[in-house]
């Protein structure tokens, strides 16, 4: 039903009527459900007639160890106004990951040798609590060429 109701034009989601079957995993139907069609995360749907204000996009922050195997993206709301979730988006390749976390989660940490780990963009997006996406912070990551050793002057 859920793959039916996705391949329908103009869909932008379903709703489950009972929880019934989910909850008690009936027939492996929760199982069936978490490992094929909610594989990836998703958010409510956005509610904008509830709001008229979007949330500013965020301060990012990022650092590294000298040694390379640990770096940190670091953010936080540019108001006082919580967001109810923060949306990570990260190219690595060809490939886009997308990342909900809550909206106290501040911090992303990125483990082992960061030349092969560090996304070559990223974006981070505050959620108010009625789904609606705020402004992005989107940064690209510049490959910067090595300093020539300086020469000695005669």
């Amino acid at each position: 039903q859920v793959g039916a109701v996705r391949s329908q034009k103009g869909s932008s989601g379903h709703v489950h009527y009972g929880m019934n079957s989910i909850l008690t995993n009936r027939l492996g139907i929760a199982h069936y459900l978490q490992n094929h069609a909610y594989r990836t995360p998703a958010l409510i749907p956005a509610s904008p007639w509830l709001t008229t204000r979007r949330l500013p996009k965020p301060k990012l922050m990022f650092g590294s160890q000298e040694s390379g195997n640990l770096a940190a993206f670091h953010w936080k709301p540019r108001t006082t106004t919580e967001p109810k979730y923060w949306v990570i988006q990260e190219k690595r390749g060809t490939n886009w990951t997308t990342t909900v976390l809550p909206g106290g989660q501040r911090s992303k940490f990125v483990y082992g040798t960061l030349a092969a780990r560090l996304p070559e963009a990223i974006a981070v997006i505050p959620i108010d609590r009625y789904g609606v996406a705020g402004e992005p912070f989107r940064a690209r990551r510049q490959l910067v060429a090595p300093v020539a050793a300086p020469r000695a002057v005669r």
